[in-house]
């Protein structure tokens, strides 16, 4: 396992702010943090092992850490030091209902008063011995994970779930304020059952990415091979940047796409990255070029404003490193591949002009790191000669909406990132370091005297529902999801707007559809749905996936004669996109960037309102008509009037204060000197799911990714279950694993026939056309319509639609056209 990245660096910039907050209200007292375990995996407790690793605080400090064991990981640990296993722990005197299994569980806890750097790592069936500062090397013969975490009421404070290196045990993470709340503050999660990530690997047909109980290596493995057998899915940091360089897929070394940014190793691809960290603005211009040893280098010049703290230079010149472990000479452990995808800042992966390496270890949190960090994260995700072009501005200020990994690529070119692709839009835990800057974050804030709960997730629940929105209108929005596999319901709850109740749907066997109506033109609302079933004789669900969109239509603007005056701007704290306008109950503002204003006309938006509650509907849109930032504020007037209170929905963006700009203790409703609202702008996009875009591959491509299929003729059958290996291809099934599930379907309703079959969408030059025929001879198209395809991931369902014939016979199939 790679070094464990300081969680410190990543994070600091996003958290400044609402640090502040918590050292100004006096939080400097050591109360700690309540660490809550729940064992929902299916193991009895007495098998499920549980330790934690760190380091302190300030160097010289201990970890401070009780009820668990702890190993410094800045040290070498003489006796070594074991997990115990989770029955051992204290009770926290409660026990839990699961919402994913219907069992009854018991709550455990230890305290944490202060870890850095630290790692809550749980293991399977066989206790974890910590020595040498290295835990159990991610090849050992049992199943193991992690999940992230630093606390210290002086500095910031995160717990995240991470899945760079390996995907084992799935778990989820929750914030409470006090004992005894039901409901979190902040929750992270996986949305998609770990039987339903493995299929969406097996369905990429990766070769060599699973490790299963008993194996010498990674072996081929499914969801149909046992989950008793199943010990993790490899993260591309073990095996892409070691033997495969420029391999497209599953787990692609950046090899190919580095090398598209180098027209000629003189010119480069040159970029922009902005931005605000450590009380400088930063604004850079890079270049990438080769370091003439196979791997390569990104030089930064720019302007640090204003300059940082000495003997941190101003305006310095500075490289991300990404060398070639595979060079002549190089170290392996240094490999451009590692430093991309784990994303470790120090003195080796980038460098700063007057700086030493040792000097860059100890202080990775300068603006410097800002930077490195800023182009790391590009990288990653597929910016950089992506669909955004070379701004940063653009990258963060107007992400696609599938962001940060769908459509970033200007074509499905495989200039992309599989592994993040998948785990970030099937869970949160996507633990990308620097992705704070794009899209929602797998880390949670922890505050003193707060609780963390860590469930340990069973393999096998209901995922969640890909929730779409299929027509709109102003008053209505259909919704629109694929059935998911065991539920016998949903539950619809839209989050924002009031004037709603959760709504209970059937089960269908297709893909289901809600309308919502009664809804305010011009409006964004938040909505989730949850599938719901049982298990142990107990209703469980999913996880909800918040999912935002707006009706169309302007929204009639709030104008009563003789009503409260006040007028509505923005703060601003991020790069806005070029082009974009913002839009107050009817009124439209654009952004001058000269005064760092959203100005209506020249000024800011003049609203009225009553005594009593009033609502106003914010919304940010992209030149494309996307909405990046969407927010509902509540003001509510009383007395003559003489005070107000304001209050800020959640929907899209960061939930703030709002500002008072009038004078303390003036009346707010003079028309001469109104109440101002100050918007803090903060894109921070809702979850919402899109399908990632892989890339084709041709029949030949994909049959070698088997490398123990003997005939790799498309006729051959060499699992002999019956299906052709073209057929396979097609149907994105694996040709060395017999398989006789229902790939097609027929079946009627009351006026037709159907007749569905599984469609791989990552073939290449491959076309189906389904006939009918009532004598086995004639065949025809005649009548024949489509339901909509429903999405499996890599793999769509298509039902094809026949009107019923009567009294005759119907007989249907389809054919296959291909190279």
């Amino acid at each position: 396992m790679p070094p464990m990245p300081n969680l410190l660096p990543f994070l600091y910039r996003s958290r400044i702010l609402v640090l502040a907050g918590f050292l100004a209200a006096g939080w400097c007292a050591r109360a700690g943090l309540t660490v809550q375990l729940v064992n929902d995996s299916g193991l009895p407790d007495s098998e499920v092992y549980a330790m934690l690793i760190g380091q302190p605080v300030a160097s010289g400090d201990a970890i401070g850490v009780t009820g668990i064991p702890v190993a410094n990981g800045s040290i070498v640990n003489n006796p070594a030091v074991e997990s115990v296993a989770v029955s051992t722990l204290g009770s926290a005197g409660f026990s839990v209902e699961s919402t994913f299994s219907g069992r009854s569980l018991p709550v455990y806890e230890f305290t944490i008063n202060s870890i850095a750097s630290g790692a809550f790592v749980v293991s399977y069936q066989t206790n974890i011995s910590y020595s040498n500062s290295n835990p159990s090397p991610i090849t050992s013969n049992f199943r193991f994970d992690q999940c992230e975490l630093t606390f210290d009421p002086s500095i910031v404070s995160v717990a995240n779930l991470t899945s760079i290196d390996a995907y084992a045990v799935p778990m989820q993470l929750e914030v409470f304020s006090s004992p005894g709340e039901t409901v979190p503050k902040a929750r992270r999660t996986y949305y998609t059952s770990t039987e339903g990530l493995v299929a969406k690997f097996g369905v990429l047909g990766c070769s060599n990415a699973f490790y299963a109980r008993g194996s010498s290596g990674p072996v081929r493995w499914t969801a149909s091979s046992g989950f008793g057998d199943f010990i993790r899915i490899l993260g591309p940091g073990k095996i892409s940047s070691n033997n495969k360089p420029g391999s497209p897929s599953p787990f692609p070394s950046f090899t190919n796409y580095l090398a598209s940014l180098l027209p000629t190793p003189s010119t480069g691809y040159h970029f922009s990255v902005a931005g605000n960290a450590n009380g400088s603005t930063y604004n850079y211009s890079g270049v990438v070029v080769s370091d003439n040893n196979s791997g390569y280098k990104i030089n930064l010049t720019g302007t640090t404003t204003p300059a940082p703290s000495s003997p941190i230079p101003a305006n310095a010149n500075m490289s991300v490193n990404l060398p070639n472990g595979n060079a002549p000479g190089a170290a392996q452990t240094v490999n451009f591949d590692s430093f991309i995808y784990g994303a470790v800042l120090d003195g080796a992966s980038f460098s700063v002009a007057g700086l030493s390496a040792s000097f860059i270890n100890t202080n990775a949190n300068m603006v410097y790191g800002a930077i490195a960090r800023d182009v790391l994260s590009a990288i990653n995700f597929g910016y950089l000669n992506g669909r955004e072009g070379s701004s940063g501005a653009a990258w963060y200020g107007n992400p696609p909406t599938e962001y940060p990994f769908g459509l970033a690529r200007v074509k499905n070119d495989g200039f992309y990132n599989p592994w993040a692709a998948v785990f970030y839009n099937e869970s949160d835990a996507y633990g990308f370091a620097f992705s704070d800057r794009s899209g929602p974050s797998p880390a949670v804030p922890l505050e003193n005297n707060q609780i963390l709960r860590i469930t340990i997730l069973p393999d096998r629940r209901l995922d969640s529902p890909k929730v779409t929105v299929a027509t709109t209108n102003s008053t209505s929005l259909v919704l629109k999801w694929p059935a998911v596999p065991g539920a016998t319901g949903y539950q619809l709850d839209v989050l924002s707007h009031g004037g709603h109740t959760p709504k209970s749907v059937p089960a269908t066997p297709t893909n289901v559809t809600y309308t919502l109506t009664g809804l305010q033109p011009g409006t964004p609302y938040t909505f989730a749905v949850s599938a719901t079933g049982t298990a142990n004789g107990k209703p469980v669900r999913s996880p909800a996936i918040t999912h935002l969109a707006s009706t169309s239509g302007a929204l009639v603007p709030v104008n009563v004669p003789g009503g409260v005056q006040f007028n509505v701007s923005f703060s601003w704290a991020q790069n806005v996109p070029s082009g974009a306008t913002a839009t107050i109950n009817g009124f439209v503002l654009t952004y001058d960037a000269s005064k760092q204003q959203w100005l209506n006309n020249g000024a800011n938006a003049s609203l009225s309102g009553v005594i009593g509650t009033n609502e106003y509907v914010v919304t940010v849109q992209d030149p494309a008509a996307g909405v990046i930032f969407a927010n509902i504020m509540t003001v509510s007037f009383t007395g003559s009037p003489s005070s107000f209170g304001v209050g800020l929905r959640h929907l899209v963006g960061s939930p703030q204060i709002l500002t008072e700009a009038s004078p303390v203790g003036s009346a707010p409703y003079s028309p001469s000197n109104p109440l101002t609202l100050g918007i803090p702008f903060v894109p921070d996009p809702t979850k919402a799911y899109a399908r990632v875009l892989f890339p084709a591959k041709t029949y030949s491509e994909w049959i070698t990714g088997y490398p123990d299929v003997v005939n790799p003729d498309p006729g051959s059958d060499p699992d002999l279950d019956g299906a052709i290996s073209f057929l396979e291809y097609f149907r994105g099934s694996d040709p060395d694993h017999p398989d006789t599930s229902d790939f097609d379907r027929i079946g009627y309703d009351d006026t037709s026939v159907l007749f569905s079959y599984k469609k791989s969408l990552v073939t290449e030059g491959v076309t189906e056309q389904v006939e009918w025929s009532s004598d086995l001879n004639t065949w025809s198209t005649e009548g024949l319509t489509y339901g909509d395809d429903e999405d499996l991931g890599l793999v769509v369902r298509r039902t094809a639609q026949l009107p019923l014939p009567g009294d005759r016979p119907a007989f249907l199939r389809y054919t296959l056209n291909g190279p």
